[in-house]
């Protein structure tokens, strides 16, 4: 498995949820990338996820921070919120860049 092989951003919508922002390397490459998922309780869960997805693969994660996301398809927008306790507060202008590539049809915002 490379980078490349690694979406950007893995969203699942119209629920309020956590999120967090990932720096991932191998070798000199190094990527963005954002999860969330109704599913998980702690932002911490979503990080083991990745972990377990990334397993072997010798790409090298370090969590950058996360929030609340809520992504809306029908009205194609995308706010982000708050903080995680465990990880912090991203870069914020990071995530909504990332965001505003990945989904170049909504509106990214912090709310």
């Amino acid at each position: 498995m490379t980078l490349d092989n690694v979406p950007v951003a893995v969203i699942e919508f119209e629920e309020d949820q956590k999120f967090i922002l990932v720096e991932l390397a191998f070798g000199e490459s190094i990527k963005l990338v954002l999860r969330t998922g109704k599913r998980y309780c702690e932002h911490k869960d979503i990080f083991e996820d990745l972990d377990r997805e990334l397993k072997g693969s010798g790409i090298t994660k370090v969590c950058k921070g996360g929030g609340r996301i809520l992504a809306r398809a029908e009205q194609k927008t995308i706010v982000l919120r708050s903080d995680s306790i465990r990880y912090g507060k991203e870069r914020r202008s990071d995530t909504i860049s990332l965001l505003q590539g990945a989904y170049p049809d909504f509106k990214v915002e912090e709310g």
